[in-house]
């Protein structure tokens, strides 16, 4: 029996090495995706200013 609980705890460290592997990727990505996020914003920023400024002068 003791050989059954010590697979079933391995079995238990893998998965849970495993989840924080899985979690690690997701932070990154997460990251990644807020970063392109952000330099998507400041592009637009700049292309509404542009566009703002030029309305002005228009008028």
């Amino acid at each position: 029996m003791g050989g059954g609980l010590k697979e079933l705890e391995e079995e238990e460290e893998l998965e849970e090495e495993k989840l924080k592997e899985e979690l690690e990727e997701d932070e990154e990505l997460e990251e990644e995706l807020n970063e392109e996020l952000e330099e998507l914003e400041e592009e637009l920023e700049g292309k509404f200013e542009k566009k703002l400024k030029s309305l002005k002068e228009a008028l």
